[in-house]
């Protein structure tokens, strides 16, 4: 299993979202982002870089799903300016 982690702006949630329906990636939470510092932009106010709020969206998945996602999520991240995570990770609950 893995745990795929995208922080961008809101701007950005529904082109995240076809990527993720594309590779049938159905299930996703998003939280909005009330207030963060990230190591290049610096402290903010929940504001990213179109002038939006920014927002965390995580999903769980099989590992080979995950493989599939990863180049168009590095895509989605050089042109939106967001970061992308892909971890391992073991379910207690299922």
């Amino acid at each position: 299993m893995r745990k795929i982690e995208v922080i961008t702006d809101q701007d950005h949630l529904r082109e995240l979202l076809d990527i993720f329906e594309n590779h049938r990636l159905d299930g996703f939470t998003a939280i909005e982002i009330a207030h963060g510092k990230g190591a290049k932009q610096g402290l903010t106010l929940g504001l990213g870089l179109s002038g939006s709020r920014g927002i965390y969206v995580f999903s769980v998945c099989q590992a080979a799903t995950a493989s599939a996602l990863e180049g168009d999520l590095r895509t989605f991240v050089r042109r939106n300016h967001g970061i992308a995570l892909i971890s391992p990770i073991e379910t207690l609950l299922h």
